[in-house]
C-alpha cells in the first residue's frame, strides 16, 4: 500500500489534547485532562549505547589534563561514574578532522540506532514490516542522504515508509520528536511509527586549552546514545496500554542565553561543543516557566506528577533544576542514574531517563512529566500518563 503524503510538522508548543472535564485520579475537587482519547501512545521504548565506557579519570589522560586543577575538580564533580562512547582512546587524536567526526559519527548512528530499534520494537510485538512512519532526531549528522534513508535500506524497512528528519535541537529534541510523531498518528490513527533519538557526542570532544573553561565542562559530560520509541494511534489494535501522550511546551530563554550551548566550528569545519557557565543557572528559570503553563493548562501542579524524567544535562543543571522545582533526591533518581551510568548523551538522553522510570516505577495512572533543556536556550517539557 502506497501512503506517502505531504509531511505536516505540528507546531512545538501546542495542545497534544484538549483537556476534558473527569473525575481527579489525585484528589476530590479537580479537574484533569483525560487520556482516553488520545491520539498517540508509546508502546515500546528502548536504548542502546556503546559498548566501551571511559572512566573521568580515564578521559582526563586521553585529553592531558592531568593536573590541571580547573579541569580536575570539573571532572571529579560531574557525578558521572563512567561514559559509554563508540571510540577508542586513539581515536580521538582525529577529532579534530571533520572528515573523521563525519564518517565515526554516521556509523555510529546507524549502529545504534539499529540496535535501539531492534529491542523497542521486541518490546512492542511488532516487526519491521509493521512500520509506517520512521522520525529521527540528532544533532550528529547533517549530510545527505539523511539517516532515516539509511535506515530504512540498513534495515529493510518498507520503501512507502514515511520519513522526517529533526536536526539541531540538540539535548532538547525528544519532545519536538515526539510532537512529530503525535501529529502523524492524529492525521493517520490506524498506523504505527517509530521515533529515534540518536547522538554521537564522542566525536566532538577534542583536546583543549584547559583555561578554554566551556569546552573543559563540555569534555567531561558528553558520550553516545540512542533511544527508540514505537507508538501507536489511537485506532492500531491493542492500544489500551502504553504511556499516552497528553500535551507538550517549549519556551525560550531571554535573547542573551541563546549563545548558552553552542557547536563550534574551527577554521577547517571541525566541531565542537562548547557551553556558558552561566547554563544552569540560565536552565532552571526557563524550565520552571515552561513546565508551570504546561500544567495550569492540564489543571495539575507539580504536586501531581508522579515521576519526573529529565535530560540530565550535567549535575549542576539536575542540581538547579530540584531546587527550583522543590523536588526531592527520589524524584530526580532516575535522571541521576543515567548521568551517573551514561552522562550527557545529547538527544536520546532524556528518553534514557524515561525508559527507567517506566521499567521500575511507574503505575497505571501515574503522571509522568518530560523535561529537556537545549541549545536557544530552549526547555521542552511533555505531560504523559500511563494508561
Amino acid at each position: 500500500m502506497d501512503h506517502q503524503e505531504t509531511k505536516t510538522v505540528i507546531k512545538l508548543g501546542a495542545p497534544i489534547l484538549a483537556a476534558r472535564a473527569l473525575p481527579s485520579l489525585k484528589g476530590a475537587g479537580q479537574i484533569h485532562v483525560g487520556v482516553a482519547s488520545t491520539a498517540a501512545r508509546i508502546v515500546g521504548l528502548a536504548s542502546a549505547t556503546p559498548a566501551r565506557h571511559y572512566t573521568q579519570r580515564e578521559m582526563l589522560d586521553v585529553f592531558g589534563f592531568q593536573g590541571d586543577t580547573f579541569a580536575e575538580s570539573i571532572f571529579e564533580r560531574s557525578n558521572i561514574v563512567s561514559r559509554p562512547m563508540i571510540l577508542e582512546p586513539e581515536d580521538f587524536q582525529h577529532t579534530g578532522d571533520p572528515y573523521f567526526q563525519y564518517r565515526k559519527s554516521q556509523a555510529g548512528c546507524l549502529d545504534l540506532a539499529a540496535a535501539a530499534i531492534g529491542r523497542a520494537l521486541a518490546q512492542a510485538g511488532l516487526a519491521l514490516a509493521d512500520v509506517d512512519c520512521l522520525a529521527l532526531a540528532t544533532t550528529s549528522q547533517l549530510h545527505m542522504p539523511c539517516l532515516t534513508s539509511l535506515l530504512v535500506s540498513r534495515l529493510g524497512l518498507r520503501r512507502d515508509v514515511d520519513q522526517f528528519n529533526l536536526l539541531g535541537h540538540g539535548c532538547s529534541a525528544a519532545v519536538p520528536l515526539l510532537d512529530l510523531a503525535e501529529g502523524y498518528l492524529r492525521r493517520n490513527p490506524a498506523r504505527v511509527v517509530l521515533a529515534v533519538a540518536v547522538d554521537i557526542g564522542s566525536v566532538m570532544l577534542q583536546p583543549a586549552d584547559p583555561t578554554h573553561k566551556g569546552a573543559v565542562v563540555a569534555n567531561s559530560l558528553f558520550s553516545d546514545a540512542g533511544a527508540a520509541l514505537v507508538l501507536q494511534g489511537a485506532a492500531s489494535p491493542g492500544t489500551g496500554g502504553g504511556i499516552a501522550l497528553v500535551d507538550s511546551t517549549s519556551f525560550q530563554g531571554a535573547p542573551e542565553t541563546v549563545d548558552s550551548a553552542v557547536y563550534d566550528m574551527a577554521p577547517n569545519g571541525a566541531r565542537k561543543s562548547v557551553l556558558h557557565k552561566e547554563l544552569p543557572a540560565r536552565s532552571a528559570g526557563v524550565v520552571a516557566l515552561a513546565i508551570d503553563g504546561l500544567l495550569a493548562r492540564n489543571g495539575l501542579t507539580r504536586a501531581d506528577i508522579d515521576h519526573w524524567a529529565f535530560h540530565p544535562g550535567g549535575r549542576a543543571i539536575l542540581e538547579g533544576l530540584q531546587g527550583v522545582l522543590g523536588l526531592s533526591d527520589e524524584q530526580l533518581a532516575p535522571s541521576l542514574e543515567v548521568l551517573r551510568t551514561v552522562g550527557n548523551a545529547g538527544a536520546p538522553t532524556c528518553l534514557l531517563s524515561l525508559e527507567k522510570v517506566a521499567a521500575a516505577r511507574a503505575r497505571p495512572g501515574d503522571w509522568g512529566l518530560l523535561v529537556c533543556v537545549g541549545p536557544g536556550l530552549i526547555a521542552a517539557g511533555a505531560l504523559v500518563r500511563w494508561a
